[in-house]
């Protein structure tokens, strides 16, 4: 739990020797804005020092105040892992860079005041004057996909960032896998689609204070046709936002938030213009996905 006395009294300046509090905080502040700004979630010109919305209300307010941001990250996360179930034996490597965009709700701009009860402005939420949204409408995202395949009726998914050092905080990594298998080898009738499970996990750090992990597993189908798949899936997933950084005197302060997705349902299409591979999908979920693939393979 975050300390409400020291967090109020640090941002509403009723002292002005409490330094450890002010660096913490400054670094807390530098590592979640530097996050958003790499990830593409938001126009880093209207993102706002967090303090300012945490400064009263401590724990109850980050969780009202970040949850959509944590919903629609960790829905971006768990998408366009695949585009096509057919995972047959043969050599194939694709290479691609995968833009989700997250449409956010109406009722995610909104959250109820923990203190007075009354409605305040979430991450994604307007501009207010006092407490301010970034007033966004769509959450975006971009990572690289590196896809192998298809050996023994598997393909192996990759996504990587190399070490992007950020002073005074440590490291930004990125790192995720996935497997996808054939599993319509297992059905002695023949099917007309191809079928496919999945499973796959993801990770982002930043230094020792952002940590959001990502997991999802599930179930494809795809319907190959000249230079087009058509292809749909089953998911079950789960996010978890965990944000953590010290206090004075070096106690350690953390606090967890987790996406409101469990089940997708995914539809798409999958062009294969030679070598130039394009894909286009959208999720059904609590939290909706539209994902572009953008890239090339054979």
């Amino acid at each position: 739990m975050l300390d409400r006395e020291i967090v109020y009294t640090f941002f509403n300046k009723r002292t002005t020797n409490n330094t450890e509090v002010k660096l913490a905080m400054k670094r807390f502040t530098v590592v979640f804005i530097i996050t958003i700004c790499v990830l593409l979630i938001s126009n880093p010109a209207k993102t706002q020092s967090i303090q300012d919305r945490i400064s009263k209300y401590g724990q109850d307010y980050v969780d009202g105040y970040l949850q959509p941001f944590a919903d629609a990250f960790g829905a971006g996360m768990n998408s366009a892992w695949y585009n096509t179930a057919n995972v047959d034996n043969g050599v194939s490597i694709l290479a691609q860079a995968k833009i989700m965009l997250m449409p956010i709700p109406d009722d995610a701009k909104f959250f109820t005041d923990p203190v007075t009860g009354k409605p305040r402005p979430t991450f994604f939420g307007p501009d207010t004057g006092e407490l301010n949204g970034i007033n966004q409408k769509w959450a975006p995202l971009v990572v690289p996909h590196i896809a192998v395949g298809n050996f023994y009726d598997t393909r192996l998914m990759i996504r990587f960032l190399p070490k992007i050092p950020i002073t005074d905080v440590g490291d930004l990594q990125l790192w995720g896998v996935g497997v996808q298998h054939n599993i319509g080898k297992y059905i002695p009738t023949p099917l007309p689609v191809d079928i496919a499970g999945m499973v796959a996990y993801q990770d982002l750090k930043v230094g020792s204070i952002v940590d959001f992990s990502s997991f999802t597993f599930g179930v494809q189908a795809s319907k190959s046709i000249p230079m087009v798949d058509f292809y749909a899936g089953l998911s079950y997933e789960s996010s978890k936002l965990k944000l953590s950084y010290t206090q004075t005197g070096g106690s350690p302060l953390s606090f967890t938030l987790t996406g409101k997705n469990n089940v997708r349902l995914t539809g798409g299409i999958n062009f294969n213009l030679s070598v130039f591979k394009l894909n286009l999908d959208y999720s059904l979920a609590a939290q909706p996905v539209g994902t572009l693939g953008i890239g090339f393979g054979w």
